[in-house]
């Protein structure tokens, strides 16, 4: 059996990526009671982030609320959480980390499609232009995202959603 803790190395990749921030902004951090919280707070820190977590200590009972950032309802104490620190941003994961959802500054839900593009806009402006710019995408997403990606020079990819079809 392999006894590895990754998140070193995860860390060390995560600084590679992004380094850190020039400013330090303030995150709030729902991890859902699941297993993000912890790595997530870990590398927003190390990035430079101010970090205030909320339901970060994993209990699988989830005492807090589902650990589903797709569930309006669900975001309700991190929109709460957002407004009251006055923080930038607000990300609340899901149980096993693979599902963001995230709130503005001033604790107003940010829809995923236009998260995507906000990620998407910012891969096009670093991207060397050698190859095609490709986003995956899913039905739910609005023609928005795909009319912009492609007038911005981006190749937008309709697929199929969920680990199966990565």
């Amino acid at each position: 059996f392999l006894d590895w803790d990754c998140a070193d190395d995860y860390h060390a990749w995560m600084h590679g990526q992004f380094g850190t921030l020039a400013s330090a902004p303030t995150v709030v951090v729902d991890g859902g009671n699941g297993a993000a919280g912890p790595t997530a707070i870990r590398a927003y820190e190390a990035m430079g982030c101010r970090v205030i977590p909320l339901f970060c200590e994993p209990d699988g009972t989830f005492p807090n609320h589902h650990p589903d950032p797709c569930q309006h309802k669900n975001l309700v104490d991190l929109q709460r959480a957002v407004r009251e620190h006055g923080a930038d941003l607000g990300l609340a994961f899901d149980g096993d980390g693979d599902r963001v959802g995230v709130v503005d500054d001033r604790g107003r839900i940010v829809p995923g499609d236009m998260a995507l593009l906000l990620y998407a806009l910012d891969g096009l402006r670093r991207h060397d232009g050698k190859k095609p710019y490709k986003v995956a995408f899913e039905v739910k997403c609005t023609s928005l995202l795909f009319d912009l990606l492609e007038r911005e020079g981006g190749v937008p990819v309709l697929s199929p959603a969920g680990h199966a079809f990565m």
